[in-house]
């Protein structure tokens, strides 16, 4: 079986599912177990130079790692530490690869925040929950609600459908800021 093999291999018992292995180029997203029709949950980065290593996460379970295709113990000091720059370089790309992918969706957001009609207490979803629309806008008859930073600049939005089925805007941050929402008293609500 050759490193490629047990790359993949690796890969796929994270639930990932990789048809054709890129080598050396970066991040590249793979559907995973369970992933609708065109959709891309997984994520790998692969290198067969020096010694053959690379990153697996799956973001739908969120589990993540490192591999090596020879075990610590016995890389050389060399290798370890080749190993070691490569994986912090990567590290580092995939980082400036989604701050630019955020902060492309946080100029789509704030380009169309304006136009976005005000959201009116009438929505059914916000009637279900007993709150207000204050501060929500309206993308066809989904509620928008806005992610902002805690200078309070929108970096994103959830859309929320009259069923309460909610998704974040595409590739846009989802871990900070959070989502929050403001009753008329001023209190911070879930929604």
């Amino acid at each position: 079986m050759s490193i490629q093999d047990l790359f993949i291999e690796s890969a796929a018992s994270y639930g990932l599912h990789i048809t054709h292995l890129v080598e050396g180029c970066g991040l590249q997203r793979v559907p995973v177990c369970g992933d609708k029709s065109g959709k891309k949950s997984g994520a790998y980065t692969f290198h067969s130079d020096g010694v053959p290593s690379g990153f697996i996460e799956n973001h739908k379970t969120g589990e993540r790692t490192n591999w090596c295709s020879k075990e610590s113990s016995i890389l050389t000091n060399d290798e370890r530490r080749a190993n070691s720059q490569r994986i912090e370089a990567d590290k580092r790309q995939r980082q400036e690869e989604e701050k630019a992918k955020y902060e492309q969706t946080a100029d789509q957001c704030q380009t169309q925040w304006p136009n976005l009609p005000i959201a009116k207490n009438e929505h059914p979803y916000l009637k279900l929950k007993g709150v207000e629309a204050i501060g929500l806008r309206l993308l066809n008859d989904l509620l928008v609600v806005p992610l902002r930073n805690i200078g309070g600049d929108l970096k994103s939005w959830q859309t929320i459908d009259d069923g309460g089925e909610k998704r974040f805007a595409t590739g846009g941050q989802k871990k900070r800021p959070l989502p929050h929402h403001r009753d008329a008293t001023g209190l911070d609500l879930c929604l």
